[in-house]
């Protein structure tokens, strides 16, 4: 019998099934979707088996060993493989690394091994362990050539080891004997306190009166019994009282309109206006399936939003599992095989959790508009579109949840492809916070030359008098956005990225926000000398500092990507702002979204017209709703205001946030069509990733003027907004369709090589 395996090495060349023959003692039991260890020349490799024939046109060798015992890649996992495969053209070998989690891969590790240790050069003999073996790192590779020749020469061996990612956590446990208890009663009196029927940690031993070495002894002697006993590794979540809600009239009608279609595949958008208890409907929708003995799913696009939400769960279920990209391997591996087993019927996570296959009754995406759904690095896929598949797989219903749906999402809706519901009402607090424009050229003119105006400096005194909170969100990291050289205008960039670094005041640096770079702080411009160089615009470390001069009694906690680096840090940093008596947070949009802080009164909203900037056919759409997000925080209990500051607002956009969604969709759905722009049209692109700008440029032209001989509309090629991130260059062209020739596609994309890397984004969309 022969193998067809897929290996996971994500290279053009690779992107192909290699044939190899299954040992007689495998036969009886591997399958489809199971890894296996596989030899490729001299080294070894996991792969995945795919396809099972009973015979090869090629010279094969032997599979080497088989990992599982039951396939790791299940029916569900193959299906959205061939998805993304067909939809993103993706490599084949990137397809299953992406939805494979990575705790059920391996690392790789070379090991030199001792072969005649009397030969072997001096100064590598140190580098090896008592038993004769040197495990290569990446600071070794210098030895690389030296390695190589005493290989050849038959006095080292290089082997390559295989080691999973992550796996279970044991912990040595004891429990008593009853046939040794007795004799050993007067030497250890301690035993007296042991229980016959119970499992001892070390620590409980101990603090009875064992030593360590008394321990050892017990079981040496059969007194004690030693085992390993496997734990689940917790996800630093804490729980606190959540009351159970009496639904209102609209959320009871749409969790009997979701029910009565919980057996057939089903699309609903559910738009709900801040407030409206959208989550209230999700858990009730998750009782009644789990109450079947079905899993449900519920995503969140970002970290952060996941503790509130398993607060309240664990308070009205048990059974609830966490999967996130924050968590350590060894935790998502735990998570991993309770959601696998069922020992869990509620799955919560971002989008690294929705390729677990499970045995789903339901699907949940809450705050479905946001872009955070789309998975930019390495292999591109968009979760919304991939949850309709996911859904229609299980035929089951999904459900896109929102308080400001994307133009796509309500067109859907409007067309019937989605069954729509709407929660009007506030059923905590009724009345909707009242907002205030202000424009910052006026309050210049003023001579306030602060960042904050006049009403919003007010309102802040206003409620740090009332022991109330205010969040402030302005979406830039650092203190400034550059530094610039006054004299001469230079401008310190990343010499990876060709962007200009931002200055950090308290770190005292520069930092690329795309490939990590960073160096000190210039005194003096090294173009010109001249010291007269100065930090540029307004960053979200500046906001602090002119907080803590203007407000200098208030206390204030800053959330940005900065300081929500380590672990649990989402959940500490958002306690300590209801806990802790917290004046004013500041944050980038990570807290604008979904987030529901009871003591929230007042909404700053800082040079909000910096978002209607980003050079995009949908960006007046991101506007929009980050601003509605945002101002969504306020006033969810009690009466909130939000004050919108900027120097250049849209009139447009004061009016739709006055007049509503409705006035926003049409106004917008309007100017889609005039530009031809999704719903009306299809709008692709290609991405060329190259380590030289001219053949970058080149491929990318070349494919343009493929795809304009076949009557396609192709604007570009162009540079995007930083045309160099990582040290490589990038070109982009972009192309508007009804209906696109899928072998044109395959065909751009075979023209990458081990230097250019072209990447198909299939509708630039938000769903």
């Amino acid at each position: 019998m022969i193998a067809r395996v897929i290996l996971d090495i994500k290279h053009q060349e690779m992107n192909r099934l290699f044939d190899y023959l299954v040992p007689a003692k495998w036969e009886p039991f591997l399958s489809l979707g199971m890894r296996v260890v596989v030899p490729l020349g001299e080294s070894k490799r996991m792969g995945y088996v795919v396809e099972l024939v009973e015979e090869s046109e090629f010279e094969v060798k032997e599979i080497i060993e088989v990992l599982d015992t039951i396939p790791t890649i299940e029916e569900e996992t193959f299906y959205l493989a061939d998805v993304m495969k067909k939809e993103y053209f993706h490599l084949e070998n990137r397809v299953f690394n992406t939805i494979i989690p990575k705790e059920l891969l391996v690392h790789y590790q070379k090991e030199v091994h001792f072969v005649d240790e009397s030969k072997i050069p001096f100064e590598i003999k140190e580098f090896f362990n008592t038993k004769g073996v040197w495990s290569v790192r990446k600071k070794d590779l210098p030895f690389g050539n030296l390695l190589r020749r005493l290989n050849k020469n038959k006095i080292v061996e290089i082997k390559t080891v295989l080691r999973s990612k992550a796996k279970e956590k044991r912990i040595k446990v004891y429990h008593l004997t009853k046939t040794a208890f007795n004799r050993y009663l007067n030497r250890y009196p301690q035993l007296e306190h042991l229980e016959l029927d119970r499992t001892y940690l070390r620590e409980d031993l101990v603090e009875v009166g064992f030593s360590i070495s008394n321990i050892n002894t017990l079981v040496k002697h059969g007194v004690l019994f030693e085992k390993l006993k496997k734990v689940n590794r917790g996800v630093g979540v804490s729980q606190v009282e959540a009351d159970r809600i009496v639904l209102t009239a609209e959320q009871q009608n749409a969790v009997d309109a979701v029910l009565s279609k919980k057996d057939v595949f089903q699309p609903f958008l559910l738009k709900g206006i801040s407030g409206s208890g959208k989550t209230e409907v999700y858990f009730d929708l998750i009782e009644a399936i789990i109450k079947e003995g079905r899993q449900a799913m519920l995503l969140v696009p970002e970290i952060a939003l996941i503790q509130p939400l398993y607060q309240r769960l664990s308070k009205r279920f048990d059974s609830i599992s966490v999967f996130h990209s924050g968590m350590a391997a060894g935790e998502r591996f735990d998570q991993y095989q309770m959601i696998k087993n069922k020992e869990s019927k509620i799955i919560i996570g971002t989008r690294s959790a929705f390729f677990i296959p499970l045995d789903l009754g339901i699907l949940i995406l809450d705050e479905a508009h946001d872009e955070s759904y789309v998975q930019k690095e390495g292999a591109y896929y968009d979760t919304r579109e991939l949850a309709l598949y996911k859904a229609k797989f299980h035929q089951v219903p999904v459900v896109f949840g929102t308080s400001t749906p994307t133009l796509e999402m309500m067109y859907s809706a409007e067309q019937g492809e989605y069954q729509k519901l709407e929660l009007n009402q506030r059923p905590l607090f009724k009345k909707l916070p009242k907002m205030y424009f202000v424009d910052m050229k006026k309050e210049l003119q003023e001579n306030n030359t602060s960042i904050f105006s006049k009403i919003l400096i007010e309102k802040i005194n206003d409620r740090i008098a009332k022991k109330e909170q205010t969040m402030l969100f302005l979406n830039r990291k650092g203190y400034a956005p550059f530094v610039l050289c006054r004299t001469c205008g230079y401008v310190p960039k990343c010499p990876n990225c060709e962007i200009a670094l931002t200055y950090y005041k308290n770190k005292k640096q520069l930092t690329c926000h795309y490939c990590g770079y960073h160096e000190g702080i210039i005194q003096a411009c090294p173009s010109c000398q001249s010291d007269k160089v100065k930090e540029v615009g307004v960053g979200i470390e500046y906001v602090v500092n002119r907080l803590e001069k203007t407000f200098p009694d208030a206390k204030i906690l800053r959330i940005d990507a900065n300081v929500t680096k380590t672990k649990n840090s989402h959940e500490i940093l958002y306690k300590k702002f209801e806990t802790e008596n917290i004046d004013i947070l500041v944050g980038t949009q990570m807290v604008s979204k979904g987030l529901d802080f009871k003591n929230v009164t007042l909404v700053g909203f800082l040079m909000a017209d910096l978002l209607f900037q980003i050079p995009h056919y949908f960006a007046s759409e991101q506007a929009y709703i980050l601003l509605m997000q945002a101002c969504g925080r306020s006033g969810r209990h009690q009466q909130g205001e939000v004050i919108v500051q900027g120097y250049d607002l849209k009139e447009s956009l004061e009016k739709n946030v006055e007049q509503g969604y409705d006035s926003f969709y049409k106004e917008a759905l309007y100017q889609r069509k005039l530009g031809k722009y999704p719903p009306y049209n299809k709008v692709s692109q290609f991405i060329f990733e190259g380590t030289e700008l001219l053949k970058t440029y080149q491929a990318a032209f070349q494919a343009k003027k493929d795809l304009s001989e076949k009557g396609v509309t192709v604007l570009g090629p162009i540079e995007p907004l930083y045309r160099k991130t990582r040290d490589r260059f990038t070109y982009l062209i972009t192309f508007k369709y009804q209906v696109l020739n899928s072998e044109m596609i395959k065909r751009i994309l075979k023209g990458q090589t081990a230097n250019l890397y072209i990447q198909y984004i299939p509708s630039l969309m938000m769903m």
